[in-house]
């Protein structure tokens, strides 16, 4: 575009030129063509090499991006079997309260999860906004839109009402351990009875220290689950359905990832994860303070299930949303904690001298920026075009410069009229040829 506007202006200023110093038939032919934008007046279909496709070849937009770093940093992770279930060694009892009731919290939203994902709403915990996945991770850093490098981890749950997988499922997480068994009177469950567990396990029972309530009727579900150092566990539901009571059983895995995040609008997501060796330090407690708000909210009725049951999510990918954010919730503020008292981009007054070993967050911004493609080099062929037509339209207008011309001259088909006839030409009026010649018809 910028050149054919370039040659059209040359053109234009050259027949004005012309039309004063004297022109050929064959040159106004010529000129004629040009206002017509097409040089080849007489082959009007020929393909010019400039067609549209290459010009927007050449214009194509394509976006890049610029980071700056900011060299926030977050709590390495942990080996497997630094992993405890017991308090936080880094957090005092106060700080350990606080983190343990965020998990506990997310946990006793159970009743209402299953809509939450099918609505694909976003999370808040801990002061920030997260996506819904399965990925358990803690934002830092301030910035609107950024990219982050953070350990996390990914659970991977899976569930079934089927009495044949229910032991296939508890045995694929807990291999040395029966599914625990239902002891019922009529279609009233009595107990669950399971072996004790291990010292390094722990065991959530939604009766655990709540009292019977006999006027929740069919709203009294029951919730029994298991949970490793690792945050790998189990769990069983029972819930009242007429004259019967649907179980269902429930096993996830986690695996270490180092998350790469992204914040849009201060609300993080995952865009990818790289396999890692490191588990966030609290996934463990987070994810058993998740069960146990679940089994509270399982107490008063809650369910994995969507008490409507159309365009429900499976209880497998509810599972694992609410066991991520309340995994999110508890690294979240542990992370946050530490960057915000001890951040070496800040001043690092008292700073405890046991705090956990600091890892690069790679935090940065995100700084879209675009600029023209260069398909087959047809880039460089049009800086190279600008160049020189840029340079002949200097020399044009230093040559034109001192030489006489019309001003606002275009030449079109009234113009050519007017001057072999020597005065000016109507619209309205109708011409045609008599013997070789032009002749106005009356």
């Amino acid at each position: 575009m910028h050149i054919t506007y370039i040659l059209q202006g040359v053109c234009d200023q050259y027949t004005s030129y012309l039309v004063v110093e004297g022109c050929t038939v064959g040159q106004l032919r010529w000129m004629q063509g040009v206002k017509e934008l097409s040089v080849f007046t007489k082959f009007p279909d020929k393909k010019n090499f400039w067609s549209k496709k290459r010009i927007v070849a050449i214009l194509q937009p394509e976006s890049f991006f610029q980071h700056v770093w900011f060299g926030d940093w977050v709590p390495c992770g942990s080996d497997r079997n630094d992993l405890t279930l017991e308090n936080t060694p880094y957090l005092d009892a106060m700080l350990q309260a606080a983190v343990d009731k965020l998990s506990f919290t997310v946990g006793m939203q159970l009743g209402n999860y299953n809509e939450q994902v099918a609505g694909n709403t976003t999370s808040r915990v801990a002061g920030r906004n997260y996506r819904k996945d399965s990925y358990a991770y803690g934002a830092v850093g301030g910035l609107e839109n950024g990219l982050l490098e953070l350990p996390g981890v990914q659970f991977f749950a899976y569930c079934s009402n089927n009495s044949t997988k229910a032991e296939v499922i508890w045995r694929s997480v807990f291999p040395e351990r029966s599914l625990p068994e239902l002891s019922t009177n009529g279609t009233e469950l009595v107990r669950i009875r399971d072996a004790p567990a291990p010292a390094e396990m722990r065991s959530v029972d939604s009766e655990a220290g709540s009292p019977d309530d006999e006027s929740l009727g069919n709203f009294h579900h029951r919730m029994y689950a298991l949970v490793r150092p690792t945050a790998d566990g189990a769990l069983i539901t029972i819930e009242p359905d007429g004259t019967r009571s649907n179980v269902t059983v429930c096993g996830w895995r986690t695996l270490p990832k180092l998350v790469h995040a992204q914040t849009i609008n201060f609300t993080a997501r995952s865009l990818r994860a790289e396999d890692a060796k490191l588990y966030p330090a609290v996934i463990g407690r987070a994810t058993w303070l998740t069960l146990q708000g679940m089994a509270r909210a399982a107490h008063y009725g809650a369910s994995l299930q969507a008490i409507r049951r159309t365009a429900t999510k499976p209880s497998s990918q509810v599972l694992e949303a609410i066991l991520a954010d309340g995994g999110k919730a508890a690294i979240t503020f542990y992370n946050q904690h530490f960057w915000g008292y001890h951040n070496p981009r800040k001043e690092n007054k008292g700073q405890q001298p046991d705090a956990p070993l600091r890892c690069d967050s790679n935090n940065r911004t995100v700084s879209e920026h675009w600029r023209f493609g260069n398909s087959n080099h047809l880039g460089y062929i049009a800086i190279v075009l600008t160049i020189v037509i840029s340079g002949f339209t200097i020399g044009m207008v230093l040559w034109l410069k001192p030489r006489r011309r019309l001003r606002d001259w275009t030449l079109g088909v009234a113009e050519v009229f007017e001057l072999g006839r020597d005065g000016n030409v109507s619209q309205e009026q109708v011409f045609y040829v008599v013997n070789g010649k032009l002749v106005e018809r009356i």
